[in-house]
């Protein structure tokens, strides 16, 4: 058996995107709203919103997953309020795609997903080595995980 944890490179990725795309917000709501008071709220709340979730929800949410890869099954643990654990036994599994962006391998953004009868299994932000390493164990014929 064995455990793998969400690359880290892949929370340095996302806090980049949100701040992006909060920027672009405050720079929609100071061109559209003509109300300066209202702006400034608004600014204040989608920057606060944002570095709630870049700071506290995302390292707590990067934290509490882990990946468990045993010869049997695949084991996903994730959950910041509620813990959500989810298992998939491999020999149910149909089939698997891999889903990786642009230099994702210093981005982090890699995604592994396991279909089987009625059901998939998500493992994501895996270090690109990881993800190989678990589909290799996954397609080889009597793979020693």
């Amino acid at each position: 058996m064995k455990t793998y944890r969400p690359d880290r490179k892949g929370l340095a990725t996302l806090r980049l995107l949100i701040l992006a795309f909060t920027v672009l917000l405050i720079l929609a709501v100071n061109y559209f709203v003509p109300l300066r008071k209202v702006s400034i709220i608004a600014d204040i709340s989608l920057a606060a919103v944002s570095l709630a979730v870049m700071f506290i929800y995302l390292p707590l949410y990067f934290a509490s997953v882990s990946y468990r890869v045993t010869g049997e099954e695949i084991i996903r643990s994730s959950g910041v309020f509620v813990k959500f654990h989810q298992s998939i036994k491999l020999p149910l599994v149909q089939h698997s795609m891999v889903i990786t962006t642009p230099f994702s391998r210093f981005t982090g953004m890699n995604f592994l997903m396991f279909f089987a009868l009625g059901g998939q299994i998500n493992l994501m932000f895996l270090s690109y080595d990881d993800m190989m390493e678990i589909l290799r164990l996954f397609s080889e014929p009597g793979g020693d995980i």
